[in-house]
């Protein structure tokens, strides 16, 4: 009887390490970007910049910039996706 039940749990342990190999493999492929992927961001920086020509910076000048992915067209097994900044 033990030799039947370690024959049993060798397949079952086996088929589970395949299993778990199939799964990481399958998803280290997978793309994990869905094909409407958007992401925007409102940055607020605060410069100062220097000017050369006064040997002198500007002071602080308060900076709004639009920062923003998105997909634009799905192409063979890939992505292509426009940045803006």
């Amino acid at each position: 009887m033990l030799k039947h039940t370690t024959f049993w749990s060798k397949i079952i342990a086996s088929g589970l390490i395949i299993l778990a190999v199939t799964w990481v493999v399958y998803n280290t492929f997978k793309s994990n970007i869905s094909d409407d992927f958007e992401y925007t961001a409102q940055i607020k920086s605060v410069d100062n910049f220097y000017d050369s020509s006064k040997s002198e910076f500007t002071g602080q000048i308060l900076s709004n910039t639009l920062f923003s992915y998105r997909v634009i067209e799905k192409k063979d097994k890939g992505l292509i996706i426009e940045k803006y900044f």
